[in-house]
Formats: structure tokens, sequence, C-alpha cells
């Protein structure tokens, strides 16, 4: 993030100093563009980190924000799937940890928006995000063997026809 806002004022910079540049050679026109341009540009690079400030968030943070249980789901239908979802824990927080280190289509800052609808409760939520990230602390990222994206994808039916078929 620290590399962004570098990038940022660089070129707010060269932005300015081109006005003044160009003053030179074709007259007050250009330079009154390149005087606007570089405060337009640093105009943008202010608002950039007001957004970049309030975007930043601790992954400690994160965590917390990510472990209100889902409003959509009743406390009878999650208690349900909560048990199911606790069984494949260490598999669900391998295959997270793999998609974030290896794939790379899901950010670590990024997988509390997933997390939020996952059908369990706040302390098991907590806990699959506990691993993920002590996965990717200790590089033990990997996808699953057949075996276990097997076992994986039969205990993820399970909670889905609780939920949306009322398990039947």
């Amino acid at each position: 993030m620290k590399g962004n806002i570098e990038i940022k004022w660089f070129f707010a910079i060269v932005v300015l100093l081109s006005g003044c540049v160009f003053r030179t050679w074709q007259g007050r026109k250009v330079m009154k563009f390149g005087y606007l341009a570089g405060i337009a540009v640093l105009m943008f690079c202010g608002a950039g980190f007001a957004a970049e400030e309030s975007v930043a968030v601790s992954s400690e943070a994160a965590v917390a924000a990510s472990t209100a249980a889902p409003a959509r789901f009743s406390a009878d239908k999650l208690s349900a799937t909560d048990g199911i979802e606790r069984g494949i824990m260490d598999l669900e927080a391998l295959y997270w940890a793999w998609r974030i280190a290896e794939v790379k289509d899901v950010a670590y800052d990024g997988i509390d928006a997933y997390a939020r609808n996952w059908p369990v409760k706040p302390g098991t939520r907590a806990q699959i995000l506990k691993k993920i990230k002590a996965h990717l602390d200790a590089g033990t990222a990997r996808a699953l063997t057949a075996g276990e994206t097997r076992r994986y994808n039969d205990a993820k039916t399970a909670p889905r026809a609780v939920l949306f078929d009322g398990g039947k």
C-alpha cells in the first residue's frame, strides 16, 4: 500500500513539473493546463490516501467483523449446519488457504466477505479463519487430495440440503 502512495505522489509531482517545463516551450496556456492537471492529480491522491486509510483494517478486526452470524439463516438451521461444518473444518481451512496462496483468486483480506456467508456459528467461523491464517503463516497451504476433495464435497452437500431443501 505504501508503494502505491509513493507512486501517486511521484506522478503528481511529475505533472506539476511538466507544467513548468512546458511553459518555456509553449507559453502560458500549456503551463496553466499543467498546473491544473497537477492540482487535480494531487486532489485525487489526497482522496486516494483517505480511502486507503479507511480500508486498511487489521486482520484481527477483519476476523472480528466476519464473525457475525448470517441473518438469513434461522438459529435451528445454523445449529444443524454448524455441526456438519465442524466435521470438515480442517479441510475447509486447507481449501481456502490453498485458494489464497496458490490459486490467488481470493486475497486473505477478502476472505471475510466469503466467511460472512458460511452457514456456521461465529465461534466456528473464527476457528476456521484462524486455521486458514495458520496454514498461510506456516506455508502449508496445498490443494486437497482426491480423497479429501471427495470428503469435502460430500460434506458440503449436507448443509446445502438443510438450508435450502428443509433438510429433506
